[in-house]
């Protein structure tokens, strides 16, 4: 086994070499047993797993309510009148939200529209074809099959 396969193992199969398959425990135990850089690497290893599974100390009570009072503070100063205009408040430009549901409605149709529109050209491109069968091109996007007369 060399370092690089040995690396690779410790990285998929973890530090714990008692949960290796057994050809690679014996090739690995040899490893060890005469490269520094292999027992470097398990150290190591080992050192991120402890690291990784030793609990993290609580907040306190205090940067608990300050983090919560900033919160619920820019969750307010976000918003007209103190309602939300939707998902996309606070995160995009008030000019680039739409109103109304009427509005958000058209706009999601004519995006679905345009993209649609883009898929057929794309397939005219791709197949240099001057026509595109519309049912052949939906039920090659949707995964369908379907009888042909």
């Amino acid at each position: 086994m060399t370092i690089v396969e040995f690396e690779d193992l410790l990285d998929r199969l973890g530090e714990d070499l008692s949960r290796w398959p057994p050809a690679q425990q014996a090739a690995a135990r040899q490893l060890l047993a005469e490269s520094e850089v292999a027992r470097r690497l398990l150290q190591e290893a080992v050192a991120l797993r402890q690291l990784m599974t030793t609990p993290v100390a609580p907040a306190s009570q205090g940067l608990r309510d300050a983090i919560f009072a900033r919160t619920i503070e820019n969750g307010q100063s976000g918003t007209r009148s103190g309602t939300p205009d939707g998902p996309a408040s606070g995160v995009l430009p008030a000019w680039m939200v739409p109103s109304s549901r009427v509005v958000r409605l058209a706009f999601l149709s004519i995006c679905f529209v345009v993209g649609l529109a883009c898929g057929v050209l794309h397939n005219m491109q791709a197949l240099d074809l001057n026509e595109v069968d519309f049912h052949d091109f939906m039920a090659t996007v949707l995964d369908v099959r379907y009888a042909k007369d």
